[in-house]
């Protein structure tokens, strides 16, 4: 028996569904509230500047690959470490971005998602694990 190396696409679902899990299960874990959706999508955008950053500084997909696979372990713990402590920290970033203004985007963005936004993700995400699984989503 020989295995395709393409993607098919019950893998893309299954990649798709485990990524919506863990991105879920970060978010819960953080509070699942306004606090906690920062930290998801600075995490998650400053995880792909990176990747990409990587891309683009590499002259061939071989390089790319090597590269990846010599500084797996160093990346693990000190990019994905320096991404989570921006995550962490994203709303003091936002305020010295912004300034005062900063903190009225914060007011503004808590009430919006305590609003409309917590209850609309928490509707998606209980249909999407039903679809995914029939199982309830983790605590």
């Amino acid at each position: 028996m020989t295995q395709s190396s393409e993607l098919t696409p019950s893998l893309w679902s299954q990649l798709l569904s485990r990524t919506r899990r863990w991105l879920l299960r970060m978010w819960r874990l953080r509070g699942g509230g306004f606090y906690g959706l920062g930290f998801v999508l600075v995490f998650v955008v400053h995880e792909v500047r990176s990747l990409f950053g990587q891309v683009a500084e590499s002259t061939s997909a071989a390089d790319f690959l090597t590269s990846q696979a010599l500084e797996m372990v160093i990346r693990l713990f000190s990019e994905s470490w320096i991404n989570f402590l921006y995550a962490a920290i994203w709303p003091l970033l936002l305020l010295g971005w912004a300034g005062g203004y900063g903190f009225l985007m914060l007011i503004l963005g808590f009430v919006v998602f305590d609003r409309w936004g917590k209850p609309a993700l928490n509707a998606f995400f209980e249909l999407e694990t039903e679809k995914d699984d029939g199982s309830e989503p983790p605590p």
